[in-house]
């Protein structure tokens, strides 16, 4: 009997860990009937981002308390990232610390019961600008048509599946929807799949429509090649924090109202150390992507003139122009480049100035001496002829303007029989000084203008 019994006793469920399974259960939802409300200050922009900031730090303390969870658009990664619970630490009257006063937020879930905290900035709550994005059924139809894609746009002013529409800096997730951008971060078209595909099922489209259309920014190219105005960069997000016993015990007091079992897991000393090593690691891992973040910027606005300041000056000599704008864009594209793919943009350049010059037939191969001397610019003397400078020109500068390209137009038109020679022509060829260079390029294409005057005036 007493077997019996204790094989029909229930097995106690395992207490509840993560916010996505606090969640999870619908019994915990107390926006529930109250979304349209709660979401109100991310549809009304005449509500200060002063008094967003109140309302959400304040949430916890209402009955029923609130939990909010944001979403912010992180630039360098191109996804969502979701943080939970924010948070005013209240000044002690007994002791002041370094955080008093600030707002403190959790960076997505908790791991193994721990977590990691930012500091939240008021800015988060400021309104973008007007955004013109598609509408929710256009973005449908626009990903069912490109499943590859994304990111959409840009998009016309008299496109009549676009709208203009505002947003801020970060929208509030219904407490429903937490567990579904709570364990990780997202791209933009994953959430627009799965949260707003739910808000659609569960015809809440209305009340949610500001997190909708945070999704359609987040969505949109304002232009070929960029992210959502909403993405937003390493110095506008959320900075992580070092943790210390005061701001670990005011984030415990947090947890412990949604998670009371959290009080007896395992001792506070033991708690804190776990803490504070999760949280370094984290600290850790950010500082590093910061440090790569702050590299690839510094590369990607490299020039030509930053890298190789000397021989810019020389550049601007040999090319004749006084303003780098002048240049092709292919120096700086070479001073930006990894080492080992600049031979590879010089070739790509080199072909297709050929082609505009009509020397496909010259075969041309840069090597690692060779493109080490044509970045320090030391295969010509200081003292550039202006022949030289011609067919130099059509190299550094727009090619189709070039007096090497007309030479080389001219030359193409005569031989291949389309026109007879001018006398005018023939001058223009013949008045050309023969002088010795030291570049392939420009010998050859001298070679080929001359080859053409003996024949036409030679017989």
């Amino acid at each position: 009997m007493a077997q019996a019994a204790a094989e029909a006793a229930p097995v106690a469920a395992a207490p509840t860990t993560t916010y996505f399974e606090l969640f999870s259960d619908a019994s915990n939802d107390s926006m529930n009937g109250h979304i349209q409300v709660l979401l109100q200050p991310y549809r009304d922009f005449n509500i200060t981002p002063a008094t967003v900031e109140t309302t959400a730090v304040n949430g916890r303390q209402g009955q029923p308390p609130v939990t909010y969870c944001f979403l912010v658009y992180h630039q360098e990664t191109g996804r969502l990232q979701s943080y939970i619970n924010p948070s005013t630490y209240t000044t002690s009257p007994i002791r002041p610390t370094q955080h008093d006063g600030h707002n403190y937020i959790q960076i997505g879930d908790l791991m193994e019961r721990q977590f990691s905290v930012t500091v939240w900035p008021r800015s988060m709550y400021h309104q973008s600008n007007n955004m013109l994005v598609p509408t929710a059924a256009q973005l449908d139809n626009l990903i069912a048509a490109n499943p590859n894609a994304e990111l959409f746009g840009p998009f016309l002013a008299n496109d009549p599946n676009a709208e203009l529409i505002r947003t801020r800096n970060c929208c509030m997730v219904p407490t429903a929807y937490i567990p579904l951008v709570i364990d990780r971060s997202h791209t933009p078209k994953e959430l627009w799949t799965t949260l707003r595909g739910a808000i659609n099922t569960d015809g809440l489209d209305q009340a949610c429509k500001p997190l909708i259309n945070f999704l359609r920014a987040c969505l949109t190219r304002p232009a070929v090649n960029e992210l959502s105005p909403l993405a937003l960069a390493a110095a506008s997000l959320p900075i992580v924090v070092a943790l210390d016993p005061d701001l670990i015990a005011h984030c415990r007091r947090i947890l412990v109202e949604d998670f009371p079992h959290f009080s007896n897991a395992v001792s506070q000393a033991q708690a804190n150390l776990v803490s504070q090593g999760i949280h370094a690691l984290t600290q850790e891992v950010h500082m590093t992507r910061v440090e790569m973040r702050e590299q690839r910027e510094k590369d990607r606005n490299k020039t030509f003139e930053s890298s190789y300041p000397a021989s810019y000056q020389k550049l601007l000599q040999y090319a004749q122009v006084t303003n780098g704008a002048a240049l092709q864009p292919v120096w700086n594209m070479l001073a930006r480049a990894k080492k080992g793919d600049r031979i590879r943009i010089l070739m790509q350049y080199l072909e297709l100035a050929k082609q505009q010059l009509d020397l496909i037939h010259v075969k041309t191969e840069i090597t690692p001496g060779l493109l080490d001397k044509i970045f320090n610019l030391v295969f010509h003397p200081p003292s550039v002829s202006q022949n030289f400078s011609n067919y130099f020109n059509s190299f550094v500068l727009g090619t189709e303007s070039s007096q090497a390209v007309q030479q080389a137009t001219l030359y193409k038109t005569l031989y291949s029989g389309t026109a007879a020679p001018l006398l005018t022509d023939i001058q223009e060829l013949a008045s050309i000084i023969s002088r010795g260079h030291q570049t392939l390029w420009a010998t050859r294409t001298y070679s080929r203008n001359w080859s053409f005057f003996i024949s036409a005036c030679g017989g």
